[in-house]
């Protein structure tokens, strides 16, 4: 909103911009210059002392719908009772992934909960066994507020695309690749007339800098340079 009143002239989404949002931006006589800096993904987390941690596409689709409302249901032998889902906040862009690209025609199963941010939905997770907790992968690699690793408190999901195929994490080589199914791209969106400071930062953010920045988080960059490496048998 702040960007189509002009309050602001540069956001990060992880969507482009529709044609109404583009037109309200040119009335004010401004560009819509939509940049690709890099590929984020959904990442579905549960408790370190769950042992199921491999799902298919299928059973988190069942779980988002309301389908499939108790561990046992998906796992036979699982004394873990009713999945409880938490979101990272009930206006983020994983809600607005999870309705879009996952449940859709059909609804968010009204019995999914939400936090206010992606370090409680770790919190949450790592107090309740049945728990799944879903937010951005970039968070898989960082620390909590008691700068503890994310990934010592909870387990990362590993989705198969079908009951055969390869169980993929949410790691940047598997966002890259396709092979996690959950993946979306990262948009700097500028609506500068001039070449001024938003063009600058968006320029430097596409550039080889700013990719680096990317490929040493669990984001992948939108554009990956090329690593040649020669491999001699003696020295």
């Amino acid at each position: 909103e702040a960007l189509l009143n002009d309050s602001v002239r540069l956001i990060t989404m992880n969507r482009r911009l529709p044609k109404g949002e583009k037109n309200k931006i040119l009335e004010n006589q401004l560009n819509t210059n939509e940049t690709h800096i890099a590929v984020d993904a959904i990442a579905f987390v549960v408790n370190k002392r769950n042992p199921d941690s491999v799902l298919t596409t299928e059973n988190i689709r069942d779980v988002l719908t309301g389908k499939v409302t108790q561990w046992r249901e998906i796992f036979p032998d699982s004394k873990l009772g009713k999945i409880q889902v938490i979101f990272d906040n009930r206006n983020s862009s994983t809600v607005r992934y999870a309705v879009d690209s996952i449940c859709a025609p059909d609804m968010l199963y009204n019995g999914v909960s939400a936090v206010e941010n992606s370090l409680q939905v770790v919190d949450e997770v790592a107090k309740r066994r049945n728990a799944i907790g879903v937010m951005g992968a970039a968070w898989i690699g960082a620390m909590d507020s008691a700068q503890v690793r994310v990934r010592e408190r909870i387990s990362p999901v590993r989705i198969k695309k079908n009951p055969e195929a390869t169980a993929y994490g949410p790691f940047q080589a598997y966002i890259a690749s396709a092979d996690y199914p959950y993946f979306r791209s990262i948009y700097l969106i500028n609506t500068e007339s001039n070449n001024g400071l938003c063009t600058g930062f968006t320029i430097f953010v596409a550039g080889q800098r700013g990719q680096k920045i990317f490929e040493k988080s669990n984001i992948s960059p939108a554009r990956i340079e090329e690593r040649v490496v020669n491999i001699k048998d003696e020295f």
